[in-house]
């Protein structure tokens, strides 16, 4: 029983570091520009865009086409108020990967 318990911890606290989604900057910054695609993804700029990345382009945020509609519009919608009132804006991302279409990928704005 100890044995059995044992391995399922360890085994637990092996899958959860293996999942984990990569987020691990913040950056506050103007919207500067927003666009939106047919096929659901979301690109945008802040006034202090990265100028590299260590595995995407560095040129834009996305917000992937497989986020879910809902999460999408929550973003979208704050986005666009902080483009229109030229409100700084604060996101979260993954500074070393996880690239949303080649871009940069978004996991927070707020």
């Amino acid at each position: 029983m100890r044995i059995s318990r044992f391995l399922v911890i360890v085994g637990t606290l092996l899958f959860t570091t293996f999942t984990q989604a990569g987020y691990d900057a913040n950056m506050s910054g103007k919207v500067i520009s927003v666009m939106t695609y047919s096929s659901g993804s979301v690109l945008f700029r802040l006034n202090n865009q990265p100028q590299s990345h260590l595995q995407c382009q560095s040129t834009y945020f996305a917000i992937p086409a497989s986020t879910k509609d809902s999460i999408t519009n929550r973003f979208l919608s704050r986005l666009l108020a902080a483009y229109s009132t030229k409100e700084t804006i604060n996101i979260g991302f993954d500074s070393k990967g996880d690239c949303a279409e080649s871009w940069i990928r978004v996991h927070r704005i707020g």
